[in-house]
């Protein structure tokens, strides 16, 4: 991908990209470890946490495995693809499905994380291979 793409992109995916640039600025002390991966940025920081996509800003805990990353690099590329309506579309349902879903898993046991639509699509653009239910 050459630097124009790179900077429309950039530009597409603005609003998530600036409140990820924010965030790895006021974490910069916590990050242990970064990486580059397709065109995002992929911080190691969280301890208790599962993970985070704002545009091209990816944060994971310390030991998150292979399949988590993959996870949050398709959230990335649904950003790259829905661009400012990614907020609305994918972060937003996302932010609230992960806070239900401690009470989803009550009323519902064989309910998995990842069978929530925009988590489903986020393993198939990123190439993760979660299970749908435990």
């Amino acid at each position: 991908m050459n630097a124009v793409t790179r900077g429309i992109l950039y530009v597409w995916q603005l609003p998530q990209n600036a409140a990820g640039l924010l965030l790895t600025l006021a974490l910069r002390r916590r990050i242990e470890r970064r990486e580059r991966r397709g065109g995002s940025c992929v911080s190691y920081c969280f301890r208790r946490f599962g993970g985070l996509s704002l545009g091209r800003y990816l944060f994971v805990h310390l030991g998150a495995d292979e399949r988590l990353v993959r996870h949050e690099y398709g959230h990335f590329r649904q950003s790259m693809l829905l661009g400012p309506l990614y907020l609305v579309a994918i972060g937003l349902p996302s932010i609230l499905w992960a806070a239900l879903f401690p009470l989803v898993r009550v009323l519902h046991p064989a309910a998995g994380y990842f069978s929530f639509p925009s988590e489903r699509w986020a393993d198939l653009l990123g190439g993760a291979d979660f299970p749908r239910e435990r």
